[in-house]
C-alpha cells in the first residue's frame, strides 16, 4: 500500500510540473500561481477515489512550494467537485478557467467527465493533465492542450488478455459500468483477444453502476455462464457492492472462478476493508 501511495504522490508530482509548463505572462498578474483540481466528491460520482486525487495534488502543491514555489510565486490549489457528471465537470472547469483565473488544471477520474471538459480546456487554451481517465478516445483528438499521465483501456484491457493467457483461462466474464469506462474495457478486451490470438471465450454485461443489488446477474453467471474469471469493471460504491455480494453467494472468489478488478479497488485499504469485510 505504501509503495501505491508513493507512486501516485510521484505521479502527481509529474502532473502539477506539467501543469505548470506554460507562459510566464500567464502567472505574473497575482500573488500566486493558481492551479485547478478535479475530482468526483459527491455521489453518483465514485466519491472515494476523488480524495485520493486531492490528496495526491495538495502532496505536490506542497512539495513544490516548501521548495520555493515557481518563478517565486507560492502555488495555489483550488478543488472543484465534478461528482462523476459531464455537465458538471465542464461547468466548473468554466468557473475555474473564467473566475478563478487558473493557469492549468489536472486531475478527473470519469472519463465520461473528462471528454466533456478536454472540450472546454482546447475551447480556452489551458492545460489539462489527466489524472486518472482511463479511455482512449480522450487523447485521440490530439488536443495540444492535453496529457495524460495514467493507463488507458486498451493496455489494461491487454494486459488482462496476456495474463488469463498464461494461466490457461478459457472462459472468461465480465460485469461493465454503463459508462465510456465501463464499455470501453469490455470492447477492449474483446480486440485483445483478437490481437493477441487468446483461445478464451469472453461474454459481459453492462450494469448501472449506481445500483445497489447485483445479486440476479451475478446468479446467472454463477449458474449459466460458470466462467473461470469474473472481470470488474464497475467504479466505487458499486464495485465494493459487487464483490461483497459475489462472495456472499460463493461465486467469487472461489476455487472455481476468480475475480478479476480492473478499478484498483484497494487503493484505499481503509475504505475497502470496511465496505467488503470478508469478501476482501
Amino acid at each position: 500500500m505504501m509503495t501505491e501511495v508513493r507512486n501516485r504522490k510521484l505521479l502527481s508530482g509529474i502532473a502539477l510540473v506539467a501543469a505548470l509548463a506554460v507562459p510566464v505572462s500567464a502567472v505574473q498578474a497575482g500573488d500566486t500561481i493558481k492551479i485547478g483540481g478535479l475530482a468526483p466528491l459527491s455521489s453518483p460520482g465514485s466519491y472515494q477515489q476523488g480524495p485520493e486525487l486531492v490528496l495526491g495534488l495538495e502532496w505536490a502543491v506542497a512539495d513544490v512550494n516548501a521548495a520555493g514555489g515557481v518563478l517565486g510565486k507560492q502555488v495555489e490549489l483550488i478543488v472543484e467537485d465534478t461528482q462523476g457528471r459531464p455537465p458538471t465537470g465542464a461547468t466548473v472547469v468554466e468557473k475555474l478557467i473564467t473566475r478563478d483565473k487558473v493557469v492549468a488544471v489536472a486531475g478527473e477520474y470519469h472519463s465520461s467527465v473528462c471528454k466533456a471538459e478536454i472540450e472546454v480546456f482546447h475551447q480556452h487554451g489551458i492545460p489539462f493533465v489527466i489524472g486518472s481517465c482511463w479511455s482512449d478516445s480522450l487523447t485521440s483528438a490530439g488536443y495540444d492542450e492535453v496529457f495524460r499521465t495514467s493507463v488507458y483501456s486498451s493496455k489494461l484491457a491487454e494486459n488482462m488478455v496476456a495474463v488469463m493467457a498464461a494461466n490457461g483461462i478459457k472462459k472468461a466474464a465480465s460485469l461493465v459500468e454503463d459508462t465510456d469506462y465501463g464499455i470501453g474495457i469490455a470492447k477492449n478486451i474483446e480486440n485483445a483477444i483478437k490481437k493477441l490470438n487468446a483461445d478464451i471465450d469472453f461474454q459481459y454485461e453492462v450494469v448501472e453502476k449506481t445500483s445497489k443489488d447485483f445479486v440476479p446477474i451475478l446468479l446467472k453467471y454463477k449458474t449459466k455462464v460458470k466462467p473461470e474469471v469474473l472481470i470488474v469493471a464497475v467504479t466505487q460504491p458499486g464495485g465494493f457492492l459487487i464483490l461483497k455480494q459475489a462472495h456472499e453467494i460463493r461465486f467469487a472468489p472461489t476455487k472455481e472462478t476468480l475475480y478479476l478488478d480492473g478499478t484498483c479497488t484497494a487503493q484505499n485499504d481503509k475504505v475497502f476493508w470496511e465496505a467488503v469485510k470478508d469478501a476482501g
